[in-house]
Order: structure tokens, then sequence, then C-alpha cells
């Protein structure tokens, strides 16, 4: 599905990323962990179209190269990102926040159906559909920046750091709703700190120290490896 070789990205002269290779299968979810300013979210924008890759990268998606592609054919080719931050229209209404997530074309004729399926997704914005989303809190917001981005009907769903900021109770309630996702075939890739609930979701696990893929393994591989645990995941 989603084939990332040889990322490097550099702000000026700091390297953020260097030679990072991954994949995502279609219906996995991959989560990406590593300490703050480890690269996550600049690999995430990357794969995205919002920043350049060096030359020599190459990201396809089902074999369509996309390291050059602007964030809106990416988009429809179907990749869609929750960014940190959640990044909403706040003095819109939660209707025409979700309305939003469907102006790709690959997912205008499915508008109606896609508001029908998010507001059932998540009850919390069917009761607050007309509610200006900056009057809402942390996290019905952060539920309303994932269905907007579901609404683009995405193959493959970026996530960065969806939990930040979350009482632990909302955390796990928004994993619940991800492991829900997943189970309907939702390919994910998820970057995130909160390290045992992401590891509950995941079906591979890459670790990122200093712009580079310390490891990669199994969920199970990384709650046993004492040292990992220990250098990386502050566990």
């Amino acid at each position: 599905m989603l084939e990332v070789e040889n990322l490097s990205v550099a702000y000026g002269k700091h390297e953020a990323l260097r030679a990072v290779s991954l994949r995502v299968e279609a219906g996995r979810t991959v989560v990406i962990l590593g300490a703050n300013g480890a690269g996550k979210t600049t690999l995430l924008n990357a794969v995205a179209g919002i920043i350049p890759a060096q030359p020599g990268a190459r990201i396809t998606f089902d074999g369509a190269t996309l390291q050059a592609a602007p964030p809106h054919r990416i988009v429809e080719h179907g990749i869609a990102l929750v960014p940190e931050g959640r990044r909403l229209f706040g003095e819109m209404s939660v209707l025409d926040n979700l309305r939003l997530g469907a102006y790709a074309r690959r997912a205008r004729q499915a508008e109606a159906a896609g508001l029908e399926r998010m507001l059932a997704l998540f009850p919390r914005l069917a009761e607050r559909r007309h509610q200006l989303a900056r009057t809402m809190s942390g996290g019905e917001q952060q539920m309303l920046a994932i269905a907007r981005a579901l609404m683009s009907c995405p193959r493959l769903l970026l996530l960065d750091e969806p939990s930040l900021g979350l009482s632990p109770r909302l955390a796990k309630e928004l994993f619940a709703t991800l492991r829900r996702l997943a189970a309907e075939g939702q390919s994910i890739l998820l970057v995130e700190q909160a390290v045992h609930l992401s590891l509950g979701l995941a079906d591979w696990v890459y670790v990122l120290e200093n712009g580079g893929i310390a490891r990669s393994a199994a969920p199970g591989d990384i709650r046993g490896d004492d040292s990992l645990r220990k250098a990386y995941l502050g566990l």
C-alpha cells in the first residue's frame, strides 16, 4: 500500500529525517514511536505532501508516486492527515467542518452517507452538530478532526498525536474508536506517545530516534525488549 524509501527531510541545515524507510500494508495499523524531536511529525507531513522530501526519496501509494505531489492530490489518492493540534475551523459548526472534509472529488458523492456514518461513529458530534467547533472540549475537537479526515473516504489515515492533551479517560475512548475503525479495515499510520495504548492497537511498530529508524518490530517484541523500552520509550 504505502511504501516510503530513503526519506530525508531538512529544515535549513538541520536534518530532521535521515534515510527513513517504512511500509504500511492495507488494513493494518502501523505505529511510530519516539521521543519529542525524533522526527515523527515531519514524517507524517512529508507523506502528506506538506513539506518536501530531499532528492532521492521515494514515496509510493499503490504504485503511484507521491513525493512530488501537492497535498490536495495526495488526498485524492486516498490519504488523509489528522494533524497535531487538530486545526479545525473554529468559527464553523461541526456539520460545516465535516462537509469540508468531503471536498475531495473522491468523497463528494458519498458526502451524505459519510455524514451519517460519522455522526453514528461519534455520537457526541451528533449532539453538537450545530455547535461552533471552537466552543467544544478538547476531546470533542479531536473527534471532529478525525471525523473530518474520514469524510474524505481515505484508504490510509495518518494520525499525529491524537491523544495529546486528552485526559486518560478520553484517550481510552479515542483509542476504542480507532480500534473499531481498524476492525472495519481502515489502514492507519499513527504517531503517538501514549505507548501502552498504541501498542494495543498496532500491527507493526517503528521506533524513531534522532531522525532515523532505530527499530521495527511487532508490538509484542517491543514490550518484551527491556533495553528498547528504557532507551526509547521511557518505560
